[in-house]
């Protein structure tokens, strides 16, 4: 083992050794992501719990998703959905061997939060026009 006090880099990472990327930036917007997708699970099962309890639950419910927060709540999850749909395409792609010079890095990260957006805006004004 080599004497620490020779040492030119530390053994692991840290965050101030790399230079932010967009790479990064979408691992970790991925993790985040995917933590909303998990809360949109959970209030779907309460939408489908207040369904099965009965008119009165059901209208209580879909009256608090119907508020700001809840429809802000609502927005996030979607844009998450979208954002991990993105993701996984681009990993996908990149698991058969592309993109992995840094322009098709940059550009393919670049593109899965451009979907996020369009996608995300594009699905609540179709969902804004049905109410």
């Amino acid at each position: 083992m080599s004497d620490p006090a020779t040492r030119e880099r530390p053994v692991s990472p840290y965050v101030t050794v790399w230079r932010w990327h967009i790479g990064m930036a979408t691992s970790i917007t991925n993790r985040i992501a995917l933590f909303g997708v998990y809360a949109g699970v959970l209030i779907l099962v309460g939408w489908l719990w207040s369904l099965a309890s009965g008119r009165e639950s059901y209208a209580a419910y879909t009256s608090l998703l119907a508020t700001p927060v809840g429809v802000a709540v609502l927005v996030a999850i979607s844009a998450g959905v979208f954002f991990s749909t993105g993701y996984k395409v681009r990993r996908l792609v990149m698991d058969l061997g592309h993109c992995y010079s840094p322009r098709a890095s940059e550009f393919t990260g670049a593109a899965v939060f451009g979907f996020t957006i369009v996608a995300t805006i594009g699905f609540w004004a179709v969902v804004m026009m049905k109410v």
